[in-house]
């Protein structure tokens, strides 16, 4: 199974949650989700557990501009600081560019990959 294919299976499980929260999400011409991002906030904290664009919507902005209605609804709740991790061989340079920086690293599966964790400071709610 190809990591896009698992990626969009998670988010499709947590279709639901999108909906009833507003999470920024991405359906095809059915209504299936294709893409989107599930994260959740605890004490001041946006936590980003699953994003996903699929490969024919990349480069246009999209995933920038859900990262940052997810980081702003974040704010809108209080929250200070967005935490996440990817993969080495995925997306540590989109994270970067979005001002996300990495605080550690922990090898895994495959040989010469890693698990990066990565945090951003967000900006206040505008009220």
């Amino acid at each position: 199974m190809s990591t896009r294919t698992t990626d969009s299976g998670r988010l499709a499980r947590h279709k639901r949650w999108n909906r009833a929260s507003r999470a920024p999400g991405t359906v095809d011409a059915t209504g299936d989700v294709i893409g989107g991002l599930v994260g959740r906030t605890s004490l001041g904290v946006l936590f980003v557990d699953y994003f996903h664009v699929p490969d024919s919507l990349r480069g246009q902005g999209i995933g920038a501009r859900a990262l940052e209605l997810a980081e702003q609804t974040a704010a809108g709740r209080g929250c200070a600081m967005s935490f996440l991790f990817t993969l080495a061989v995925q997306a540590p340079g989109f994270y970067a560019k979005q001002g996300y920086e990495e605080f550690g690293r922990v090898a895994c599966e495959p040989p010469g990959n890693a698990r990066v964790f990565m945090r951003k400071k967000l900006e206040p709610a505008v009220t």
